[in-house]
C-alpha cells in the first residue's frame, strides 16, 4: 500500500505534460482522411470493429443503429463480429428513451472458446491458467425513470450457459485441473434468471458541463436464480464511484474510481464460478451483460495482470488515473491499479491488495477514445499490453 500511496502522490504533485504544449496538428490531408473514416462507421448501416472478450483477439463485423424513429424517441440497434480467434457474438437491441425515461429490450448471443481460468481467489498462481468455452445466451429488458441526476431502474434477465471444453493448445482445459468442489459449476450450467434493481447518479447531469469534473456513482442489487436445481442461487450487491477532479492544466484531470461487490447465498447454494467477479487487465465477459463505469475512458481493472487474472464471489477494486493531452488527439494517461477478490466477504478490506502501475496513449475523438494502449506493470507477474478499440468503432 504504501508504494501505492507514494505512486498516487507523484501522479498529483509532478504530473506529465506540466509544461507548455505543442501547437495542436493543422487539418492536413491525413485528419480529412480520419474524419471520413469516423464517419463511415456513424452511418446506420456500418462496419464494426472489436473485440468479443478475452482469448479472441479483434474482430469485425457489421452493425445497424439508430435513433430516428417515431419522433427520435425510439431506437433500435444490431451487429454480428466474428473474430481472428473464431469467437463470435450477435446482439440485437430496441426500445424507447424520452427526456426522463428510457425502457429497452435485447438478446443475444456470445461463443467464446478460450476463456482464462486460474481457479478462485487471490491465491492463484500463474501457472494453473486452465481455458474454457462459454456459450453464453440471454433475453432481457432493462427500464429506468430519471429524476434530474438520479435514475432508478431495473433489469429482468433470462439467462442460458453452456461451458466446453477450452480450445487453447497451450494450456489445459479447465476440467482436467479443477473439480466442482474447486471450481463451482463446473459440470451444471442450468437456466438462470436474472432480476436487478439500480440507482445512477451522474452529477453534473448536463453532459456539455461534465467534462472535467464531475462524478458518477451506481449502486446495484441483484438476485440471481437457478431455475431448475436451486444449487447455485445468489444474491449481490455492488457498489462502484468514479470521480473526476480537474488538473493543474485546462487538458488535465485526475480520475479516482472505486468498486465494491459482495455476493450472498442461501445454504446449500454456491456460485458459478462463469458469473463471479473478475479482475485483471482490459478484458471482461460480465454475462449479465451489466457494463461497469470505469475509470478514465477504460473499464480495465488491474492492469500489470492478464485478463480475468483473479475470480472469486467478492471484489474490491480501487484507481487512481491522471490523464493529459500530449499533443492534437493524442491524450496519455499514468494510473495505479489495486484490488482483490476474496472468497469469504470477512476478507473484503485493504490488506493484501494486488496493485500495479502503468501509463496509457490515447487517440481521442472530441471526448470519445478511438484507440486506447495500455501498458501495465508492478504486479509481479511481468509486463502487460492491452489494446483497445472505443465504441465509436464497435456500435
Amino acid at each position: 500500500m504504501r508504494a501505492i500511496t507514494l505512486a498516487v502522490i507523484a501522479l498529483v504533485v509532478f504530473p506529465w505534460g506540466a509544461a507548455a504544449q505543442p501547437p495542436p496538428p493543422q487539418s492536413n490531408g491525413l485528419v480529412e482522411f480520419g474524419k471520413k473514416t469516423i464517419g463511415v462507421f456513424q452511418k446506420p448501416v456500418h462496419p464494426i470493429v472489436e473485440t468479443v472478450a478475452p482469448g479472441g483477439w479483434l474482430g469485425a463485423g457489421m452493425g445497424y443503429n439508430t435513433q430516428k424513429l417515431w419522433n427520435n424517441q425510439a431506437f433500435a440497434s444490431a451487429k454480428g463480429v466474428f473474430t481472428i480467434r473464431q469467437y463470435w457474438n450477435t446482439q440485437a437491441n430496441v426500445g424507447l428513451q424520452g427526456t426522463r425515461y428510457r425502457v429497452e429490450s435485447y438478446a443475444r448471443a456470445r461463443d467464446m472458446k478460450r476463456l482464462p481460468v486460474n481457479g478462485l481467489g487471490n491465491s492463484t498462481v500463474e501457472t494453473d491458467l486452465t481455458t474454457f468455452r462459454l456459450l453464453d445466451r440471454e433475453v432481457g429488458g432493462i427500464g429506468s425513470v430519471r429524476f434530474g441526476a438520479v435514475a432508478v431502474g431495473g433489469r429482468i434477465e433470462s439467462l442460458w450457459p453452456e461451458l466446453k471444453r477450452g480450445e487453447s493448445n497451450d494450456v489445459p482445459s479447465f476440467e482436467e485441473r479443477f473439480s466442482e468442489e474447486t471450481l463451482p459449476g463446473l459440470f451444471a450450467q442450468p437456466h438462470f434468471a436474472h432480476y436487478q434493481t439500480f440507482v445512477n447518479v451522474d452529477y453534473p447531469y448536463d453532459l456539455n458541463a461534465r467534462g472535467f469534473t464531475g462524478g458518477d456513482y451506481r449502486l446495484a442489487f441483484s438476485y440471481v436464480r437457478d431455475g431448475e436445481q436451486d444449487l447455485y442461487s445468489f444474491r449481490r450487491l455492488t457498489g462502484e464511484v468514479q470521480q473526476r477532479i480537474p488538473g493543474f492544466r485546462d487538458d488535465q484531470r485526475l480520475t479516482l474510481h472505486g468498486l465494491i461487490s459482495t455476493t450472498y447465498t442461501a445454504e446449500g447454494n454456491r456460485v458459478p464460478f462463469y458469473l463471479q467477479s473478475t479482475l485483471g487487465g482490459a478484458g471482461a465477459v460480465r454475462s449479465f451483460n451489466d457494463e461497469l463505469i470505469g475509470t478514465d475512458g477504460t473499464k480495465a481493472t488491474l492492469r500489470g495482470f492478464p485478463d480475468l487474472r483473479f475470480r472469486g464471489p467478492h471484489l474490491l477494486l480501487l484507481q487512481a488515473e491522471y490523464r493529459w493531452t500530449v499533443w492534437g488527439p493524442i491524450d496519455a494517461t499514468a494510473f495505479v491499479d489495486a484490488g482483490k477478490v476474496t472468497l469469504s466477504r470477512s476478507d473484503l478490506d485493504f490488506t493484501d491488495l494486488e496493485h500495479n502501475y502503468g501509463a496509457s496513449l490515447s487517440l481521442m475523438t472530441g471526448d470519445a477514445t478511438a484507440v486506447r494502449v495500455d501498458v501495465g506493470f508492478g504486479g509481479g507477474e511481468g509486463t502487460h499490453v492491452f489494446f483497445s478499440i472505443g465504441p465509436i468503432f464497435a456500435q
